[in-house]
């Protein structure tokens, strides 16, 4: 007895102090509501598994565990997906390809730095797939020549590091010597895939990647038909900094129902 006082007293004292520390900072309420988080996230093994479907997208309901595809909102009650007036693309020219059709489809999931580091374009405003698909969607296209570097399949996405942008772009983009990113390719209920890429790979611009889905290993609740598109600079060392992909597409992405037009026909 007297051996767990002595091991447990140091321990209560430490998440004491902890507890004071956090208090001060963000106060008592959210304090409590992270540990109560903590403490669930602990010991339901289930919860960060479970899978809530919908007629459209469900959103995070949860307090502070989850971040709806990556972004740095800790809380959607609801994510209402609203009737958003479609802005035609004015496309520039641009070093590499827009890599899907479809449409900027909420603020928070347009180019945020920092936060979502990439522009998600879905298949069309309501989360929908193609064709009324609940889970598939428009096809996806390699927006650059490279190799396959990555995939993880529980967020089904693809890295590719491209070849080295033409000289000629070096007033346009920040780096000539970029990867891209792919996310959510695939079906979140019976894990198929919708691309059949591997690492080492060689891609060829303009090449069918695969389709839109809407699995999510940072979201699994979320329900929207979309592509996750980012770019990210391998000229510098460390962990690559992501890019503003707009000047790489030519087509902006911090405008809510701006659309996006695949073209893949300069592969």
């Amino acid at each position: 007895m007297k051996i767990l006082i002595q091991i447990t007293t140091p321990i209560l004292l430490a998440i004491l102090l902890v507890f004071s520390v956090s208090s001060s900072i963000i106060g008592i309420n959210k304090t409590a509501s992270s540990i109560k988080v903590t403490f669930r996230e602990l010991f339901n093994t289930n919860h960060r598994n479970k899978i809530i479907r919908s007629n459209y997208a469900d959103s995070i309901t949860t307090n502070n565990i989850s971040n709806v595809l990556g972004t740095s909102h800790s809380k959607y009650s609801n994510l209402i997906l609203e009737d958003v007036k479609t802005i035609e693309p004015k496309l520039i020219p641009a070093p590499l390809l827009v890599p899907s059709s479809g449409i900027a489809g909420h603020k928070d999931f347009l180019y945020i730095p920092g936060s979502h580091e990439g522009i998600d374009i879905w298949t069309s405003n309501n989360g929908w797939g193609k064709d009324g698909d609940r889970f598939k969607g428009n096809p996806v296209y390699a927006a650059c020549s490279g190799i396959v570097v990555r995939v993880y399949k529980p967020n089904e996405e693809i890295e590719i590091v491209c070849d080295p942008i033409d000289i000629a772009y070096k007033d346009i983009v920040p780096s000539l010597q970029v990867k891209i990113l792919y996310s959510h390719m695939g079906h979140p209920l019976t894990h198929e895939a919708f691309h059949k890429f591997y690492i080492g790979k060689r891609v060829t611009r303009g090449e069918y990647v695969g389709n839109q889905g809407n699995v999510s290993s940072f979201a699994p609740q979320n329900r929207i038909v979309h592509l996750h598109f980012g770019v990210y600079d391998m000229s510098v060392g460390g962990i690559p900094p992501a890019l503003n992909p707009d000047a790489y597409i030519g087509v902006p992405t911090n405008i809510v129902g701006q659309f996006f037009v695949a073209n893949p026909e300069d592969k």
